[in-house]
């Protein structure tokens, strides 16, 4: 899992510089490289395919809301 912490930074600071507001609770997830996971050169052998397409499917049905996934923030 990668938690993408330079994708919220450069989405505040460039809401600021076009003047957007910034108040509020900012959520990032799936649907905007908010987090994420990774395959490269270290681990790509040691993961099957098959694991890599499945979890790539399940990403997908996050971002589409097929999979509800639970907001801690949320009570």
């Amino acid at each position: 899992m990668v938690k993408r912490v330079d994708n919220a930074v450069y989405q505040i600071v460039k809401d600021r510089v076009e003047n957007r507001s910034l108040g509020g609770i900012h959520t990032y997830g799936l649907e905007n490289d908010g987090i994420g996971y990774a395959v490269d050169e270290y681990n790509k052998d040691l993961i099957p395919p098959e694991t890599i397409q499945a979890v790539e499917a399940a990403r997908q049905r996050i971002i589409s809301g097929q999979i509800k996934v639970t907001n801690a923030m949320e009570k």
